[in-house]
């Protein structure tokens, strides 16, 4: 083979790398597809957690009756805002045609959510945000003891038992 056609041949496999094998500007694709972090903010509060990273989820709280002061009924549709590795985009598992938008995409916290992080060379990761309403603090109540009088006391009537159901 000449010195020619040598060079020709490796000319075209360098051109056939730098067509598919780096992005803009000549840069290797990233493949970087991390969830750095999830937040929504409710009148003013931040409600956030770390992401664990080697469960790939998120779990946080936020107060009692967030739903229905959203006036969304039982289900739990926020805004999530977040963070993600440079160049990497989110998309709804579920929906992947509808791009994550930080401070603008509503979801339905009521159940957890599962989203898909995209690296630019295409890889993908899947992470689960768990949003949950604190309990009102109410729920966990079975018996209360109410004393009715000193009086009752020393005649021998101890207590009273008062029974509530959860409802």
């Amino acid at each position: 083979m000449s010195k020619n056609l040598r060079f020709t041949a490796m000319f075209g496999m360098l051109a056939l790398f730098l067509a598919f094998g780096t992005g803009v500007k000549g840069q290797t694709l990233s493949s970087e597809k991390m969830l750095l972090t999830y937040s929504v903010e409710l009148e003013g509060i931040v409600y956030t957690d770390s992401v664990n990273e080697l469960a790939k989820t998120v779990d946080f709280t936020v107060p009692f009756g967030t739903a229905e002061h959203l006036g969304t009924g039982d289900q739990l549709i926020l805004v999530g805002d977040f963070t993600l590795s440079p160049r990497a985009t989110m998309t709804h598992s579920e929906d992947p045609t509808i791009p994550q938008v930080p401070g603008f995409t509503e979801n339905d916290f009521s159940d957890p959510v599962a989203f898909t992080v995209h690296a630019e060379d295409g890889s993908t990761v899947e992470y689960f945000v768990t949003i949950t309403e604190a309990d009102n603090g109410c729920n966990n109540i079975g018996t209360i003891n109410l004393i009715s009088t000193r009086e009752d006391c020393y005649k021998g009537v101890h207590d009273v038992d008062v029974m509530f159901t959860k409802g």
